[in-house]
């Protein structure tokens, strides 16, 4: 990819709904293109309440032109941006030939709340390299507390970590947690559940955070690195050396934007990492 094609702002809009968020940019091997799978909520939507109910594609090979590729099938139903459950930010890597998605999901249309019921669950589904829109089939659902959403996943030689938000009741800025497998195929009740994630992440007193969600975990410079949303405020960078504890590095993205589509602050960020250099997509 050429560089000057990722040194300027671009924007894309989901053309139904135009609640395009939570972005997981993946390359497709396939298709040899970039893919941008994110939560379609129904921002223009008339008295609707729902804020997701399927998960949009679009596809680029510059990060410039963006098309519309439609919305998931998950285990070959869906399909459409009008699906009957709660579904938003998607977490996708690879792993040899198969995709992996780690989905938040709320059974329902939420017709009695803004976010649905209360309990989520992280649902694992896989894809085959040749179908990332319609090869979707549900794998299990994750073991972790219900109010798990917004899952990252990050590996640490032969270990695979998991990040995700939840919430302690009295125990505020304690918002991410970690689960590991040295199998990703591992049935989910075999994965190890590690709490709350160390460091300064979870340390009201350092962050200055009382709540995070949106996490993102990937790894770059010999580091890895993870980004939070702390709602409405900045995007704040912590990186660590072995996935065990967190430190706060630096904060990001902290002013509005100048342009006509930036009025709100970056919310969700999510990174795509090419050679030397990581690249942040986010929405506001």
């Amino acid at each position: 990819m050429p560089r000057k094609h990722v040194q300027y702002l671009y924007i894309y809009t989901d053309p139904i709904y135009k609640g395009s968020a939570d972005s997981e940019v993946v390359w497709n091997d396939y298709k040899k293109e970039w893919w941008m799978f994110y939560t379609a909520r129904r921002s223009v939507c008339k008295d609707c309440p729902l804020p997701a109910v399927a998960i949009g594609v679009a596809s680029s090979k510059d990060w410039i032109d963006w098309k519309y590729e439609g919305c998931n099938k998950l285990d070959a139903i869906g399909g459409d941006p009008d699906g009957p459950d709660i579904l938003w930010a998607p977490g996708i890597i690879r792993d040899g030939n198969i995709y992996h998605m780690f989905l938040t999901f709320k059974k329902g249309s939420g017709d009695d709340s803004r976010w649905g019921i209360s309990e989520s669950l992280l649902l694992h589904l896989t894809a085959p390299v040749n179908d990332l829109l319609n090869g979707w089939k549900t794998k299990g659902i994750m073991h972790v507390p219900f109010n798990s959403i917004d899952a990252t996943l990050a590996k640490n030689g032969d270990e695979w970590n998991l990040f995700h938000r939840d919430i302690m009741k009295g125990e505020k800025g304690i918002n991410t947690f970690r689960i590991t497998s040295t199998d990703i195929n591992e049935k989910p009740e075999n994965w190890n559940y590690k709490g709350a994630a160390k460091g300064d992440v979870n340390n009201i007193i350092m962050s200055g955070y009382n709540y995070q969600e949106g996490q993102f975990v990937f790894y770059w410079k010999d580091t890895f690195w993870m980004l939070t949303d702390p709602s409405n405020k900045d995007i704040p960078v912590y990186s660590s050396k072995d996935l065990e504890s967190w430190k706060l590095n630096t904060i990001i993205l902290n002013k509005e934007g100048t342009s006509e589509f930036q009025k709100n602050r970056a919310k969700h960020p999510g990174v795509a990492v090419i050679d030397d250099r990581a690249f942040v997509f986010y929405f506001n």
